[in-house]
């Protein structure tokens, strides 16, 4: 949630409307103000206003560095819009997929801290953007005005600075709000001298927020008057001036701590914009000797780190991301801070305009993206003294790189022979990374080791020679099958992850590293050396796996594991491999286990006992929050779970041999305590429980489940009776595949989602007044199935939105009345008695899919309708008509119709009924030869065309004559033997894509020719087209994709004796099965 802002509501709403606006064309605005003004903050609010957000399909954020690297940033927003994206540093290849992401597409795009003087890189950045929706927008935000005549701003809003009585709100909320929650209560009596103090202060800040907020915050850590009467006198204010620093953030610097003054000013290392990722950057503060070690033998040197991040926070040097959860950035304005005060030790490799690295450089990072071929860093061995290698990426999500180790294997060996003094050596992430060099010992003072992500399958012996090594990361090394057996050489080791790889026994005398704090995974071995009794004395932290205890012979081998002790583990997962018959045994192996009562997470799997001990249901885990047990299947009885008081999220899956659920699971018979049960749980659920027959709650006195949210029951075949017939707080209840189950739904006042799935006959004895979500599939519904879904809709009408009906044949919706609540509407193989729908009933409808309704026959209409913006139907056999007058859908800008055998003609009047369409798509309507008369609309810029007819396809030239919008075309499947033919498609296409045309011998050149915006060709499964025009491709043409079963397309391209490869060697970008053309 944003924090309020001062003295920026003018700008906030300027900037609003111009978000809400619906320009044709794409909006940029710049926000331009000096830095610390709050240029970014008031683009947060903005960012995250939900009355923005609901106004755009997708948003990303970009946080700048200087140089304005076109591929980083394409990265960057491809990645926010889909998730993490497939390795390539190919600029063409990235904007492709991302414009095939933005394709009719509405967005919001925060471009934060710009630095830009080439238009060029600007028009290149804007490229994917052709493809937008009306209303789409970038914001710019920038310290100089020249960016905004560089991004070609529509509007360049200024910000300015505070003024005296904002400055003053905005300074008294910070330096007061430590001594109480108000600042009129806690002042009212001794405010007069520190208001005095705080207003010259204040008036020093200048009207700069970030400047206010981190002198608030540094005077809010003391209420001593003389400490602020000594802040107001600092000569720090002075030495700031004539330089581009604040003078508050240098009073504010001069005020730290040693140790904290270090720990940031090692954060001159890490580019502006960067996401600083807590647990990364205390591990490296570690590896540089940066953290007091703790005078308590109960803390561990991460946690002292932690406590170092925390305060840092605190005085405003770290603020949270706003997008990412658990990661924080810095102001560039503290980030100059810290290259002033420490840059020369650092250097950042950025490529071959990089200067050389000097005899006085320590610390070494280069951002993946970046960095190139390794003959440029023939100046990283001259840095006698570096302590410090580490690739970085300016995104959260999992990167790659590559210095071509296979090219140059001597690299890694001389970087060890030469270097000796590195302290941090991350090689997280490279590619190409097989092996590890054996003169990795000559890295004597060698902290923190980071194989993680590279395709390395051992580790050498000669790592163990690393006395001082604390950290090791080897996560998702896939091949890594073995960890070395000397590991234990290694004293000083505090941490150790190699989760994400085939390691499945542990080395010999674990139980030696006495300073071990992190361990992943503890395989439980036979053995003496490999036992679980290693895990003893060990220390641990966070999170730990303890797997393959039915390697456990002696029970009372598990006492010796003291995982009860264990005080700062958080999170605890046991797991069994192997079914035995020894249920007893198991019993008390895992009785032994007893974990420690600050246990927040624990989840078993596996375990073959028939019981669990007693230590579930005695309260000893007081503090658990959220508990799982998986495929314990001879498990016949639960345990008494309702006792753990802070239990919130409980998961029981795969114990089929449970039969009852009663008085044992809410509370020990043993106890004469009587406490509500399950006080704090708030999800619940029940997955392929196949032997549960009955749940009982009449043994249960008072409320049942007082606080659940959420009840999920799945694949529980046997249960018959009964549900909870109240639950107060419940939102969301979810029945699937339950066949026997005849109950009542549990009452609840507050129900918003309600998914039924495969379910016995269920009852409904209150109306679902609340209800916004319904998802019905292969149910049948006690009583009229008219009634219930008359009733549902009718009685909760004003609430709910969304209705999805699946595999319910019987099932009829009433056609009468006005379902004027419904947004969303979808049909499956459903409501075998619809033959035609009444768009007019639904005049909010926003999204309609109509898919295998085998009575379906034409949509009929009375008046235009406003709202509808997504229509799909597929495969309703019987479908053949639209309204007689045309669709009159205004909004309309997804259509897509498929398989629908008997349909022989579109809409009429599409051009001027679908004014907004945006997306068209046909598959596979035989009958459909022509396009409706006046052609279609001329908003129309992606079209899909699957198995449509010689006659279908003919009739383009006539459909898209008036068309300049039509960026890309989908041609799959069409028995075609040359295309396109000359005039047939619009100049304005820029990308075709034909796929799966097996009759397809040629591309005609002169339809191709006349296509001057064409940028991108892509051929998929096109086994007979034996070459390339014989005049080659277009020049227009900058991207060519040749995939799938092209066989004998790909010989003749292949570079450089391939015999079509002279036509296509001008193309920027030439991708043969996902590899361009510097590979192929």
């Amino acid at each position: 949630m944003n924090s309020p802002m001062y003295g920026r509501n003018d700008d906030q709403t300027t900037l609003s409307n111009w978000l809400k606006s619906q320009d044709k064309k794409l909006s940029v605005i710049s926000m331009v103000g000096m830095g610390g003004i709050g240029k970014t903050t008031l683009a947060q609010h903005l960012y995250n206003d939900p009355m923005i957000v609901e106004r755009f399909h997708v948003r990303a954020w970009v946080n700048m560095s200087q140089d304005f690297d076109v591929c980083r940033i394409t990265r960057v927003i491809l990645e926010s819009i889909a998730g993490s994206v497939k390795e390539t540093t190919n600029q063409s290849i990235l904007q492709e997929k991302l414009k095939e992401q933005l394709i009719g597409k509405k967005f919001f795009i925060v471009l934060d801290s710009v630095w830009i003087q080439d238009r060029m890189k600007w028009r290149r950045f804007k490229t994917p953007f052709t493809y937008r929706a009306q209303g789409s927008k970038i914001l710019v935000t920038t310290r100089g005005g020249e960016v905004a005549s560089v991004t070609t701003s529509d509007q360049i809003h200024q910000l300015h600075h505070l003024d005296e009585e904002d400055s003053w709100t905005l300074f008294a909320k910070h330096a007061f709000h430590g001594f109480d929650d108000s600042y009129a209560v806690s002042w009212t009596k001794k405010t007069t001298l520190h208001e005095k103090v705080g207003k010259k202060v204040a008036d020093k800040c200048k009207g700069l927020p970030l400047a206010l907020i981190a002198i608030g915050n540094l005077l809010r850590r003391n209420s001593s008057l003389r400490h602020w009467e000594k802040i107001s006198e600092s000569d720090a204010w002075d030495l700031a001036e004539g330089t581009r620093i604040v003078p508050a953030l240098m009073v504010s610097y001069q005020s730290l701590p040693t140790h904290l003054k270090k720990c940031f000013e090692y954060c001159a290392l890490f580019p502006k914009g960067y996401l600083y990722e807590k647990d990364q950057l205390c591990l490296l503060w570690m590896a540089e000797n940066l953290i007091q070690r703790p005078r308590q033998h109960m803390t561990s040197m991460k946690e002292v780190a932690e406590s170092y991040f925390n305060d840092l926070i605190l005085r405003s040097f770290f603020q949270p991301s706003t997008k990412y959860r658990n990661y924080f950035v810095m102001h560039d304005l503290h980030h100059d801070l810290s290259k002033s005060i420490f840059g020369e030790f650092c250097f950042t490799w950025e490529g071959r305009k990089s200067k050389n690295m000097t005899s006085i450089t320590r610390h070494f990072s280069f951002l993946c993206d970046e960095i190139g071929s390794p003959k440029g860093l023939e100046t990283l061995f001259d840095a006698k003294k570096l302590r410090t290698f580490l690739p970085l990426s300016m995104t959260c999500f999992e990167y790659q790189w590559l210095l071509c180790f296979n090219s140059n294997k001597l690299l890694l060996s001389e970087l060890f022979s030469k270097c000796k003094r590195l302290r941090v050596l991350s090689l997280c992430g490279c590619m190409d990374m097989i092996e590890l060099p054996d003169n990795i010992g000559n890295l004597k003072h060698l902290h923190h080791l980071d194989l993680s992500r590279t395709k390395i399958s051992k580790l050498p012996d000669t790592l163990c020679s690393l006395h001082y090594l604390q950290t090791l990361k080897v996560r998702d090394c896939q091949f890594l099958e073995e960890l070395p057996m000397n590991l234990h050489k290694l004293v000083n080791l505090c941490y150790l992850d190699f989760s994400g790889t085939k390691v499945t026994v542990m080395p010999k005398e674990m139980g030696k590293l006495k300073n071990l704090e992190v361990l992943s995974s503890f395989y439980v071995g036979k053995g003496n050396d490999s036992s679980i009794q290693q895990l003893g004395d060990l220390n641990l932290h966070g999170n730990l796996v303890v797997a393959d205890l039915e390697n456990v012979m002696n029970p009372e081998d598990s006492v010796s594991a003291n995982l009860e002790r264990k005080i700062n583990l958080l999170k605890l997962e046991l797991r069994w491999n192997a079914t035995r018959n020894s249920s007893q045994k198991e019993r008390e192996v895992l009785q032994n286990l007893k974990p420690s009562i600050h246990l927040n997470e624990l989840s078993i799997e596996k375990y073959c006992g028939t019981l669990f001990p007693h230590w579930f249901g005695d309260n000893s885990l007081s503090r658990l929050v959220s508990l799982k047990l998986s495929n314990c299947e001879n498990c016949i009885l639960l345990p008494s779970l309702g006792v753990m008081s802070s239990l919130k999220h409980l998961r029981i899956t795969g114990l089929s041999g449970i039969v009852v659920i009663g008085m044992e699971f809410y509370r020990d018979g043993r106890s004469s305590t009587v406490s509500i049960p399950f006080p704090s749980l708030e999800t619940l659920t029940f997955k392929d429980m196949n032997g549960w027959e009955k749940w009982e709650f009449e043994v249960v006195k008072g409320v049942v489940f007082p606080r659940l949210k959420k009840l999920s029951i799945m694949r529980c075949p046997n249960l018959k009776d009964k549900l909870p017939e109240t639950l107060e707080c419940l939102v969301s209840l979810k029945i699937c595949d339950c066949k026997q189950l005849v109950t009542s739904v549990p009452f609840s006042p507050s129900i918003s989602e309600l998914r039924l799935t495969n379910c016995g006959k269920l009852k409904f004895n209150y109306h679902l007044s609340t209800l916004k979500f319904l998802y019905i599939r292969q149910c049948y519904i006690e009583g009229s199935s008219v009634d219930w879904i008359r009733h549902t809709l009718s009685e909760c009408g004003t609430n709910i939105k969304s209705l999805k009906i699946e595999d319910c044949a019987t099932m009829h919706i009433p056609l009468c009345g006005c379902y004027n609540f419904l947004v969303k509407l979808d049909i499956t193989s459903s409501c075998d008695s619809l033959t035609t729908f009444p768009l007019n009933l639904f005049p909010n409808l926003d999204f309609l899919d109509l898919y295998k309704c085998s009575s379906f026959e034409m949509i009929s209409q009375e008046n235009e309708h406003l709202k509808l913006t997504s229509l799909s139907i597929g495969e309703c056999p019987k479908f053949a008509s639209f309204p007689k007058g045309g669709l009159s859908t205004p909004r309309l800008q997804h259509f897509d119709i498929s398989k629908l055998e008997n349909l022989k003609s579109l809409p009429k009047c599409m051009h001027v009924l679908l004014p907004s369409l945006y997306k068209l798509s046909i598959d596979n309507c035989p009958q459909l030869e022509s396009f409706s008369d006046g052609g279609l609309p001329s908003s129309l810029r992606n079209l899909f065309l699957v198995k449509c007819s010689k006659l279908l396809i003919n009739s383009l030239k006539c459909a898209l004559s008036t068309n300049t919008s039509l960026f890309t075309m989908y041609i799959q499947e069409a028995d075609v033997e040359s295309f396109p033919n000359q005039g047939l498609l619009p100049l304005s296409l820029t990308y075709l894509n034909i796929r799966g045309c097996r009759n397809l011998k040629q591309l005609d050149y002169k339809g191709l020719e006349n296509l001057p915006s064409l940028r991108t060709l892509s051929l998929n499964n096109c086994p007979n087209i034996q070459c390339l025009p014989k005049e080659g491709l277009p020049k227009s043409i900058s991207t060519l994709q040749i995939l799938g079963n092209c066989s004998l397309l790909k010989q003749r391209c292949k570079k450089p004796n391939g015999e079509d490869y002279r036509k296509i060697a001008q193309i920027e970008c030439v991708m043969i099965d996902n590899y361009t053309s510097s590979d192929v």
